[in-house]
């Protein structure tokens, strides 16, 4: 009876060695990948936070302005302030982002003022006070005119006082600019002051600054001058408007202490900031956000060539539409009109270009995917970049995006600690990297450096010399011999391959005959000769054994062991 014998040859590598390769994602794959809200800043991946310079406005230089934003509409209004000469206007304007500024031309205005509060109450625009007068006033966007508000009982004569409107309640309040710390409370609906003596308060003052936290639905209020002392103050309050509750809180780090500054809402981040001001050394240029959970407020300073000098008395909104703060004005040496715009986003996406293992190559082997890291030029606390893979076996169809157990709902951390790489990877030649980036602590950022991903590809299959296909042995421990194999990996340039074969009668390998590890590399070919007798009849007369090439293939051994 004729008999077969079946070869199967694999290979490994000694423990030592680590074979494989890296794909190291820097500066150049960053600019090549799709990114939202990330850019490529100093050779690091980060999150978007940017100044830029928005040109010299149409109105005149100005400082201790009314300007307010129209949430709806998406414009912006201008009205009054002062120049340093003491000149007051009372000019009104809008501004939005695709028609720039228009000069409105409204009869019957408010006179000309500075120092005065100008905020939006849902439908118009609601101004009070400046220049000690205590008027109240409302501008109605869309048709261009000023209605004046006649009041039974109204705050006092004031400027530079704090005026903030509460949505929820529907209300705007009044705070500071005079000798008394009384909170006035403007009812809309009912276009009525009504007055509240609280008590915790904060101080009597002037140049405080007041803005809405839509998140918190508080009043928040920062700094100013004592009133009776002159004294800069860097206290923060939160003004509970519901239940008319002042409760002055209590940051570990907080912003030097100021007048004339501004507030305005972050809706992307979900946080109250701070721009500017007179400080004791003299004008500050600095931007701290607030975190009302967290009572803290954060600063986390990166030189900009392009962020705006120092200036007090200055107006600042937050754009709705594009989701950007906008400066305008404020004194410096002198008033001015310049507009300046600043991005900062807690949160973007980037997504690497695809990656090929096997680019450049024409033949192919299995490989695996093995661990992910991550290098950062820094990484302060509350910021977090957090990886998902997705892969491809033909570069045109990705699966979903996942974490290390194969789920969609969980991430890689961000860490020089090799991350195991989930084994689903494996065998799919192409890979993606998506990097979601967060910060709990603005404009706190994480900077990467660097992604890398560490892979590991078979060497190329060994082709059988002897014995050749169909051939007689006559031999029961003849010599086996192979060609010496290519590693697409280089790992000849740390240590050669060390080879496996086994030899049995039966082609599903259910147990070798023959299996011998660790077969060094000759120089010009792989031989062994094997001490154990074949079976049977094999190589013993007879027709002979025939060596089935289509057999070879690799064994689990090919990875290191």
């Amino acid at each position: 009876m004729r008999k077969w014998i079946f070869i199967l040859l694999s290979f490994s590598t000694p423990a030592f060695l680590h074979a494989g390769g890296n794909l190291s994602l820097t500066s150049p794959q960053f600019s090549s990948g799709s990114s939202t809200n990330t850019v490529v800043q100093d050779s690091s991946l980060t999150l978007i936070k940017e100044w830029s310079f928005g040109g010299q406005a149409a109105p005149a230089g100005r400082y201790h302005t009314g300007f307010a934003m129209d949430e709806t509409r998406n414009q912006a209004l201008l009205f009054g302030g002062q120049n340093e000469l003491g000149s007051t206007f009372g000019d009104t304007w809008v501004w939005d982002l695709s028609g720039g500024w228009v000069q409105r031309t409204p009869s019957g205005p408010p006179a000309s003022r500075y120092g005065h509060g100008l905020v939006w109450i849902g439908d118009k625009f609601l101004l009070f006070g400046g220049s000690a007068n205590n008027q109240t006033w409302a501008y109605d966007i869309a048709a261009d005119t000023w209605t004046y508000i006649p009041v039974s009982q109204s705050p006092d004569s004031r400027t530079l006082f704090g005026m903030a409107y509460d949505p929820d309640q529907n209300v705007a309040v009044v705070f500071g600019g005079v000798s008394d710390n009384a909170t006035w409370i403007y009812d809309v609906a009912a276009s009525s002051w009504s007055v509240f003596n609280l008590s915790p308060a904060p101080s009597a003052r002037t140049g405080t600054q007041m803005v809405y936290d839509k998140t918190q639905r508080r009043i928040l209020l920062f700094g100013g001058k004592d009133w009776n002392s002159s004294a800069l103050l860097d206290d923060t309050w939160s003004l509970d408007v519901g239940n008319k509750i002042w409760t002055q809180k209590n940051p570990t780090a907080k912003p030097e202490a100021r007048s004339e500054g501004a507030l305005a809402y972050d809706v992307f981040n979900g946080r109250v900031f701070l721009y500017g001001g007179s400080v004791s050394a003299g004008l500050a240029g600095d931007l701290w956000f607030y975190d009302f959970g967290a009572d803290r407020w954060s600063q986390h300073y990166e030189f900009d060539p392009n962020q705006p000098a120092g200036r007090f008395g200055h107006g600042l909104i937050y754009h709705t539409q594009d989701q950007k703060a906008m400066i305008f004005g404020g004194k410096q040496d002198v008033a001015v009109r310049s507009v300046w715009r600043y991005v900062f986003r807690s949160t973007g996406i980037w997504s690497s270009a695809a990656l090929d293992v096997w680019a450049g190559f024409s033949n192919v082997t299995p490989n695996t995917w093995d661990s992910l890291t991550t290098t950062f030029n820094s990484k302060p606390s509350y910021t977090d970049v957090l990886l998902q893979l997705a892969s491809s076996s033909d570069g045109n169809t990705y699966d979903s995006f996942r974490g290390p157990d194969g789920s969609t709902q969980t991430f890689y951390a961000s860490s020089p600690t090799p991350q195991t790489v989930w084994t689903g990877h494996s065998d799919k030649r192409f890979i993606k990297l998506k990097a979601a980036f967060n910060s709990n602590d603005p404009p706190a950022r994480a900077k990467v450096a660097e992604f890398n991903i560490a892979y590991n590809r078979a060497p190329f299959s060994p082709v059988l010399k002897s014995p050749a296909d169909n051939a007689r042995i006559n031999d029961s421990t003849p010599l086996l011999a192979w060609n010496l194999t290519s590693d697409p990996d280089g790992i000849f340039t740390d240590s050669p391959l060390l080879y496996q074969v086994q030899v049995d009668t039966d082609p599903v390998f259910s147990s070798a005959d023959i299996s011998e590890e660790n077969i060094p590399a000759g120089s010009s070919e792989v031989s062994f000769t094997t001490g154990t007798l074949l079976p049977g009849d094999c190589g013993i007369g007879g027709p002979g054994p025939r060596i089935r090439r289509d057999c070879m293939a690799y064994g689990p051994a090919h990875s290191a062991f």
